[in-house]
């Protein structure tokens, strides 16, 4: 089992059913239109995308390690992250989630020039240290 688990705007269930996906129809880096073909081409079929073990979200989650769940406003992600941060605490797992407002998917890797990404980075490595015992 990790020690810890560090979640960057996660994939947590194979459902377009999130007010956010359909808002998110046609956003960029990362759109719902993205996603369908994305996991078009990862699944060997729709049935495949219901199993707990690539849709998380409908797993059984008692007994996982804490969590950082970070998520990017304008993402058709932010949903399933948020919704699995929730699912995470209701199963008693210590959740840290956030969600950076005005930035998009990818934001994350943009610690050079937005001031959110750095926060995030930040806040992960605070996350990641306090879980190792690193002072």
């Amino acid at each position: 089992m990790p020690a810890y688990q560090l979640l960057v705007y996660p994939i947590t269930n194979y459902a377009f059913d999130t007010p956010l996906q359909q808002v998110n129809m046609d956003t960029s880096p990362l759109s719902t239109k993205n996603l369908v073909w994305y996991y078009g081409n990862y699944l060997n079929s729709a049935a495949d995308g219901a199993n707990p073990e690539f849709s998380i979200l409908r797993a059984n989650l008692k007994g996982l390690p804490p969590a950082t769940v970070t998520t990017a406003d304008d993402d058709p992600l932010r949903s399933e992250g948020a919704n699995f941060a929730a699912a995470l605490v209701n199963a008693g797992v210590t959740v840290d989630f956030r969600n950076y407002p005005g930035v998009t998917h990818e934001f994350f890797s943009m610690g050079a020039v937005l001031d959110e990404a750095k926060q995030a980075n930040q806040q992960a490595a605070t996350d990641l240290k306090k879980a190792f015992g690193i002072q």
